[in-house]
């Protein structure tokens, strides 16, 4: 019926919209695609459509918001029976609880989809799990538990890049401990790895977690690892990992009496953190708009008043823009997914090192 060709053109609108980075308009696209779901009776439909914009919700930073669209999605998995949605959502919504500081609520719901990865022995999603819950004990303070969780997830994931990761956030928790040479041995670990593979999110942050480390005891050696990131930060954009590069930075010239170098590297972080302010600013106003719209159920109404000729040219739009992004676009999930919850970590992590930092 119309309701559901309606649901499939939002969702590929809200697609487009997410690799594009615009949270804000994905999000719009996939309310919409779960709003005529539910007209036509599409439980799958309306449960996919709302998992997709808890993803656009979490890139967003709105993790509250991203949290009630993954509840959503879950309660129709449960109905529907869609047991292995169910798994990958809850490990979305753990996620999620991580990113807010609701560590209890993240470490029960990132249980219940491990047992579901348990279950279905989905030993790559059993790995994600694992280092969730190895970043849960890390911002607890209880650094060996961490440690403990980051090495039975090597052993269950096979991906180079996974596997980089796991070695940043390992040496990142000894690090922490003091314990010096084991975090060194780490990251040369991650160093090794990145030869294998291209990833520039994780090369940013093992620069900024090893050139950190290299500050403590040689200043210069680690002032020129965090150096190396500049170049990726012009490509990759904003990350916490990428911010706390430049304030490094600035503080290190700062300290030095180079201002000129202090105020070239401020410069850069304003202009990085501007694009992403300003997309927050964009998903306050969403979140109003939503809200009118789910009270006044405007979207049913529109629904009856569009025309199916204008249905017909929207798909066929659709469909030729899909088959271009397609080619165009192609990138892991498994990848852009990890990646997520990597972004997750940065910020409170380095907090708790700045903080370290000021008491000693």
């Amino acid at each position: 019926g119309v309701s559901e060709e309606f649901h499939d053109a939002y969702i590929s609108l809200g697609y487009i919209m997410y690799r594009a980075r615009r949270w804000d308009r994905a999000i719009r696209y996939y309310y919409q695609a779960a709003d005529y779901a539910r007209l036509s009776g599409n439980q799958e439909g309306e449960a996919y459509a709302y998992w997709n914009m808890g993803k656009a919700f979490y890139e967003a930073y709105a993790f509250d918001q991203a949290i009630q669209s993954y509840q959503k999605a879950i309660r129709i998995c449960k109905q529907i029976e869609k047991y292995s949605w169910e798994g990958r959502i809850s490990y979305a919504m753990g996620s999620a609880y991580f990113k807010a500081k609701r560590y209890p609520e993240a470490d029960t719901v990132l249980q219940h989809a491990l047992g579901i990865f348990q279950e279905l022995n989905d030993q790559e999603r059993m790995g994600y799990v694992y280092i969730a819950l190895g970043n849960i004990a890390y911002e607890s303070e209880t650094y060996p538990e961490a440690i403990k969780q980051y090495h039975t997830a090597e052993k269950l994931v096979n991906s180079l890049y996974l596997k980089g990761w796991i070695m940043v956030n390992t040496g990142l928790a000894y690090k922490s401990m003091d314990r010096t040479i084991e975090a060194e041995r780490f990251y040369k670990t991650a160093y090794e790895l990145m030869e294998e593979v291209s990833a520039p999110d994780l090369l940013i942050s093992l620069n900024q977690q090893y050139g950190d480390l290299m500050m403590r005891h040689a200043p210069e050696e680690g002032v020129k690892i965090l150096l190396q990131n500049i170049n990726l930060i012009d490509s990759v954009g904003y990350s916490e990992p990428a911010a706390v590069t430049l304030r490094s930075l600035v503080a290190y010239y700062e300290e030095n009496g180079e201002y000129t170098q202090a105020n070239k590297y401020l410069h850069q972080l304003d202009k990085i953190q501007a694009p992403f302010a300003q997309r927050k600013e964009e998903l306050e106003q969403l979140n109003m708009q939503l809200e009118v719209m789910m009270a006044n159920n405007e979207l049913q109404q529109n629904s009856r008043m569009l025309a199916s000729a204008e249905m017909k040219w929207l798909l066929a739009v659709l469909s030729i823009t899909v088959l271009i992004l397609a080619g165009t676009l192609a990138y892991s999930d498994r990848k852009r997914r990890f990646y997520l919850e990597q972004l997750l970590t940065r910020s409170s992590r380095q907090q708790k090192e700045q903080e370290k930092k000021m008491v000693v």
